[in-house]
């Protein structure tokens, strides 16, 4: 199988064409909020799934970003709780979102057992204390710490 990155650029909003197959002007996909961690995972991990042949370096190279990259953010779904990446997917408060960075929570995925799950809730404590003036956003993320 020849790996056409044109195509992959395109269908996975690198360059965000039209489809050129339709008539419609509307991109194929819209691309994720890069400042929303868990989306931009999610169009790597989307990639990836897509065709069991493509390596993290074929979707290095379709995105334009480093092989690192791609397993830094790969690693963010893959070794994070589902409860928590399922409500960071959702995130749209910039507060949640320029705390809970890939680089704050890279090191987390790192740890296992145990450890993982108090370093992530200790994060997460720090971050619900910040939001304490907005009890919704409080009240979410005190219900994941709680699950974990």
């Amino acid at each position: 199988m020849v790996l056409d990155l044109n195509f992959c650029r395109r269908k996975y909003g690198e360059l965000n064409f039209r489809d050129e197959t339709s008539h419609s002007n509307d991109p194929v996909i819209e691309r994720a909020d890069p400042r929303n961690p868990l989306q931009y995972a999610r169009q790597f991990d989307d990639f990836l799934s897509a065709n069991g042949q493509f390596t993290m370096q074929a979707a290095a190279d379709a995105f334009r970003v480093s092989k690192a990259t791609v397993c830094y953010y790969s690693a963010l779904i893959k070794r994070l709780p589902v409860e928590l990446v399922t409500w960071l997917e959702r995130a749209e408060d910039p507060r949640v979102l320029g705390f809970l960075t890939e680089r704050r929570l890279r090191p987390i995925t790192r740890l296992v057992g145990d450890n993982q799950i108090l370093r992530l809730k200790s994060v997460l404590s720090t971050l619900s204390n910040e939001l304490s003036d907005d009890d919704r956003l409080a009240e979410e993320l005190n219900a994941i710490i709680d699950r974990l």
